[in-house]
């Protein structure tokens, strides 16, 4: 699985890119993690993921310095994540 994001410091959302890399399609719940600075608690969101290709548009009122997917390890996947820059 590949997973891009960016942050719109103007409406504030971020934008999560997620795609499957395999030949066969999955569906399944995705929590995705928001980790804003190690200081502060981080914001857990799930997702359902149901195609080849999706992207997710949420609020958040910062700035994630990481992203964690999957971080309680419910599912079984090896993903790259990197942050997209305008």
């Amino acid at each position: 699985m590949e997973v891009s994001w960016k942050y719109d410091t103007v409406s504030r959302n971020v934008l999560v890119k997620v795609r499957q890399t395999q030949d066969s399609l999955f569906r399944f719940p995705l929590e995705i993690s928001f980790n804003p600075n190690g200081i502060n608690p981080p914001e857990k969101r799930k997702f359902f993921v149901s195609k080849k290709e999706e992207t997710f548009i949420l609020p958040l009122p910062f700035r994630p310095a990481t992203i964690v997917m999957d971080p309680e390890v419910k599912l079984l996947f090896q993903s790259t994540v990197k942050e997209l820059h305008p």
